[in-house]
């Protein structure tokens, strides 16, 4: 069973997630690159803002990677900068932040 992180867990991971962004450890998938260009017109500047600027309150859940079980997979669904919608944005800690998915919801 998948226990729900406590808010201290959630103000950790997005910590060392902040920090990775500005330091420039943060990469993408393919998958995450291609739908922040192409559903957004983003690049990884635009991402690593995204990331910046993600809140407690921007947290949606915690899971288990289906590729590397002992990663768990960060997910956030900040509102959209336009309003229109939420983004949904996966996350991976691994030498940084790796963006697993990325794209509008």
């Amino acid at each position: 069973m998948n226990v729900p992180p406590r808010k201290p867990a959630i103000s950790a991971f997005l910590r060392r997630a902040r920090l990775a962004a500005a330091e420039n450890r943060v990469r993408l998938s393919d998958y995450a690159r291609e739908r922040a260009r192409e559903d957004l017109g983003w690049d990884l500047k635009d991402i690593r803002e995204q990331l910046l600027a993600l809140t407690e309150e921007d947290f949606y859940r915690r899971e288990p990677s289906t590729d590397r079980p002992w990663d768990d997979v960060w997910t956030f669904t900040p509102p959209m900068p336009d309003d229109e919608g939420f983004l949904w944005i996966r996350l991976v800690e691994r030498d940084g932040v790796l963006v697993v998915s990325f794209h509008r919801g």
